[in-house]
């Protein structure tokens, strides 16, 4: 997919996520502060909804409520307290990106352009569209990079890494496997945690009073200059020791429970994976797994500087440091949610951020894509999510043969949206299924042979290739079912 945050793009991320909190909504605002809108009274006479309405002239029973909010549509109970439940009832309600883009793309962005565009905006804007004209050796060049920068832990060294997790039983090795590469990615993401720390203070000092803020920027502005010479140590230091105190001496003295106070909270989390990302903690993790055997008889050769720069090439690095798509772009969305793009623009590219952050959350185990072009003068917009172990999900040990499973979403202008679920079994044999928009149920035949041919043209053997009209929109659940299933044993609560 576009990567909406790698090592190079730190400048651009930094400003991204000054938006995540109020887009994902990570926390609940309190009322009187952001996002708040007149509210009725929920109880009234006679609900038969509400349980155990207090009654000042009798004496209740205790109430029966509990934690769970009943039944969802899938036959499961949502949790007020899981992280998970959240990130489901998200996903759900999510306005799907593929129509986003697609109402953007298509229509050549009018919208925003009649709406108020910056001057600036709008050359970003034709900058941006102008990279979406490709030819065949374009397309094919682009599909490979974004792929590429899509996944950090691609190539042979992780490989390894992964053949010795999944071959072991020790939760020791497993463990400890999982906390080297969580400190990798801390590391390789310095610059990108640095810069959202320096964010999340600058928006903390705007949302206080300007008697309190100097003594902050004056604070922010040292950090910069340390942050600016790698001194790792000095900036820790001052975070925990000047600007941590000084912000909680502000929320004690002034009772400000507000967005300084939700910022805060974002900036130790921040602070904690920059601790975390020191080269000689990721080090120190990775001569912890040389202990175990299995990992020193397949990566015992490498010493210090040849890991370092073994993962300073790794090819998500070269990748993502070549990929001026995804920074024009990122640029671009940082210029609408700065409000260049008028209040339309804004919206927009939240939600285009909103999807786009929920497809990259710890609890979305599939690779996505986002595919944006124009083909021999039409403009359209793909979204791919593809499932490497689609059969192993939920099973003790691997099957033999591998399942690989994509659900292809993509709108052509003057065609409509056409939804395809992929299942490549083995090396070759492939089950297909296309819905396609009403108006080419005429050619369904001709789709159907059509498709046929070019995956033989590929060398691949279909099996079952299914064509239909499309009624509604094929969902993530219903080609990936483990999403849900999950939420039987997932109960991740801050």
């Amino acid at each position: 997919m576009l990567p909406v945050c790698t090592q190079n793009r730190a400048h651009l991320c930094g400003e991204m996520e000054q938006y995540m909190a109020d887009i994902v909504k990570v926390t609940t605002p309190m009322t009187g502060y952001e996002n708040t809108t007149p509210r009725q009274n929920p109880i009234t006479p006679g609900d038969t909804q509400i349980q155990n309405v207090a009654d000042p002239t009798r004496v209740n029973r205790p109430d029966g409520k509990t934690e769970q909010k009943g039944a969802d549509n899938s036959g499961y109970m949502f949790r007020y307290d899981s992280n998970f439940e959240t990130f489901i009832q998200r996903l759900r309600q999510m306005p799907t990106l593929t129509e986003t883009m697609s109402a953007l793309l298509l229509g050549r962005m009018q919208t925003l352009v009649s709406s108020g565009m910056s001057p600036d905006m709008a050359q970003e804007l034709s900058k941006f569209l102008r990279m979406l004209v490709m030819d065949q050796s374009q397309l094919e060049m682009f599909l490979k990079q974004q792929n590429t920068a899509s996944v950090r832990f691609k190539g042979a060294f992780f490989d390894v890494m992964r053949e010795i997790f999944n071959g072991s039983d020790s939760p020791g090795i497993k463990n400890d496997i999982l906390q080297f590469l969580k400190k990798y990615n801390d590391m390789a993401s310095t610059e990108h945690i640095a810069k959202s720390m320096t964010g999340t203070i600058e928006r903390m000092a705007q949302a206080m009073p300007a008697s309190a803020r100097g003594g902050l920027l004056e604070l922010l502005g040292k950090l910069e200059v340390l942050l600016q010479t790698g001194d790792r140590g000095a900036a820790l230091s001052m975070l925990q020791n000047q600007i941590v105190p000084y912000m909680g001496n502000y929320i004690a003295r002034t009772h400000d429970m507000g967005l300084a106070r939700t910022l805060l909270s974002m900036l130790t989390l921040q602070m904690t994976r920059y601790e975390n990302g020191s080269q000689e903690s990721m080090l120190q993790a990775f001569r912890q797994l040389l202990g175990y055997s299995g990992v020193r008889s397949r990566l015992g050769g490498l010493d210090d500087n040849s890991l370092m720069l073994l993962l300073r090439n790794t090819e998500f690095e070269k990748a993502s440091g070549n990929n001026t798509f995804a920074d024009t772009f990122l640029e671009l969305a940082s210029r609408a949610l700065r409000g260049e793009a008028g209040v339309e623009g804004r919206q927009a590219f939240e939600n285009i951020m909103h999807a786009l952050l929920l497809n990259q959350s710890v609890y979305m185990p599939l690779t996505h894509l986002m595919i944006p072009l124009e083909w021999q003068g039409k403009m359209m917009f793909s979204e791919v999510w593809i499932d490497p172990d689609a059969e192993n999900h939920g099973k003790g040990r691997a099957t033999k043969e591998r399942t690989v499973r994509l659900l292809l979403k993509f709108d052509i202008q003057d065609l409509g949206l056409f939804d395809t679920v992929i299942e490549l079994h083995g090396e070759k044999t492939v089950n297909l299924r296309i819905a396609f928009p009403e108006k080419l149920s005429p050619v369904k035949k001709n789709i159907q042979s059509g498709v046929t041919a070019i995956l033989k043209k590929c060398g691949l053997e279909p099996q079952n290739v299914v064509t239909e009209v499309m009624r509604q929109p094929i969902g993530l659940s219903e080609v990936f079912p483990h999403l849900y299933e999950r939420k039987n044993s997932i109960n991740v609560s801050i």
